[in-house]
């Protein structure tokens, strides 16, 4: 039988941190499923990036991006390609966490003003 652990705050902080991961893990493929286009199978990976990425002398976009990639695959181009890759995750992982917080704490509100009416249903 599965035994339900109780809420604590840590509890709560991690599933919170949790849920704000996937969410940005989820816009990560989305922006991913957009390079499936036919434009960027005539962009040629120049330079350095072709050298991180391990590529072949004429690799293009769409021929790098049209497998089925994992989420650190994803990861790792990005963060190739975009300098403020790191700072941005973690800047909106934060802003997830603080919208799922805030969600949290407003339904908790509600359920507090029921709990605390005394009305007689």
């Amino acid at each position: 039988m599965n035994e339900e652990k109780p809420i604590t705050k840590s509890f709560l902080e991690q599933k919170i941190h949790e849920k704000a991961v996937e969410h940005w893990e989820d816009d990560v493929r989305r922006a991913f499923s957009s390079f499936r286009n036919p434009l960027f199978d005539k962009l040629i990976i120049a330079g350095d990036l072709r050298k991180k990425l391990d590529t072949g002398d004429h690799a293009t976009l769409q021929s790098e991006l049209s497998g089925d990639y994992s989420y650190n695959e994803q990861e790792t181009f990005l963060r190739c390609l975009c300098s403020n890759y790191d700072e941005t995750k973690k800047r909106t992982i934060k802003e997830y966490e603080q919208r799922n917080t805030d969600m949290i704490l407003n339904s908790l509100s509600s359920l507090g003003d029921y709990l605390y009416d005394h009305r007689r249903y």
